[in-house]
């Protein structure tokens, strides 16, 4: 084993993930075409060691915690607690935005679960499917991907180089992915994946107002979308108030793992067959709530 691949295991020890030996395997493989790749295009800024461990690999394993953590019953994928001692499952903060009482103050642990079996999911199972808005180089997808290895990763990235990139990293790992040169409105349009999928995310793609626009459509009643956000959430926030409600999703909710923060929404309802918008106009003319 490598010294990055050792690293990566006990990282991911830390934040309570059990990544098989297998997967901390294909990762290393992953950054090994990574590297390489990235002398020749840009696929990330720094393609150093730490940098990809910390910045990249161990923070997209924080959203494959939280992927898993929001379904109906414990995954495999969270161990019972991290390195450290303390709760793996993240915490749950209030609605975000909206006025409601869906979460309780001061209350740790997944979502409650009612609500999403309710909506279909059966009992002893989690989500069956990912798509990956914005992939870029393949982050997170290929990352929760080789985590959880049994579901289905749809990887949208409208560039073709770093589409043709992420096929060849899933070749190099082992993995058998779906890769989109498509923009995520011309995703959210094509009957094999509107309204077919149990997550999305997209780790700094948009403002939450667009993307809610883009994950939503593409999210069965009952599936959740599950946003990385950094500083300025709060804003977002406000600015995004409402939106998600307009496209069929619940009250937007915060959640925090080890130090990073996330807005989950679960779809409630169909999206309106108006959403999303032509390509482009999302960002242009981002929803308002009311």
């Amino acid at each position: 084993m490598s010294d990055f691949a050792q690293r990566l295991a006990d990282g991911a020890a830390d934040l309570g993930v059990a990544l098989a030996p297998e997967s901390v395997g294909r990762l290393d493989a992953y950054r090994r075409i990574l590297q390489e790749w990235n002398q020749s295009m840009n696929l990330v800024a720094e393609a150093d060691d730490e940098t990809l461990l910390e910045k990249h690999f161990l923070d997209a394993l924080r959203l494959a915690a939280v992927l898993v953590a929001v379904a109906a019953t414990p995954h495999p994928l969270l161990a019972k607690e991290g390195a450290g001692g303390g709760p793996v499952l993240p915490d749950v903060g209030q609605p975000s935005g909206v006025a409601s009482s869906c979460a309780t103050p001061g209350v740790t642990g997944p979502p409650p679960a009612p609500s999403l079996a309710r909506r279909g999911y059966p009992a002893g199972t989690g989500p069956t499917s990912l798509v990956d808005i914005g992939a870029g180089a393949g982050l997170p997808g290929l990352v929760v991907k080789a985590a959880l290895p049994e579901l289905r990763v749809v990887l949208i990235e409208s560039h073709q180089r770093r589409a043709a990139f992420i096929r060849e990293a899933a070749r190099a790992m082992g993995l058998d992915v779906e890769v989109l040169p498509l923009r995520a409105e011309e995703a959210g349009r094509l009957p094999e994946h509107r309204e077919r999928h149990d997550r999305v995310t997209a780790r700094r793609v948009a403002e939450l107002a667009v993307l809610y626009e883009y994950a939503l459509p593409l999210l069965r009643p009952g599936g959740v979308a599950v946003l990385p956000k950094g500083e300025g959430l709060d804003d977002e926030l406000t600015a995004a108030a409402g939106v998600a409600e307009k496209l069929g999703g619940g009250p937007p909710r915060t959640m925090e793992h080890r130090g990073r923060r996330f807005v989950v929404v679960e779809k409630l309802s169909a999206t309106p067959d108006a959403y999303p918008r032509a390509p482009g106009r999302p960002t242009k003319r981002p929803l308002r709530g009311g």
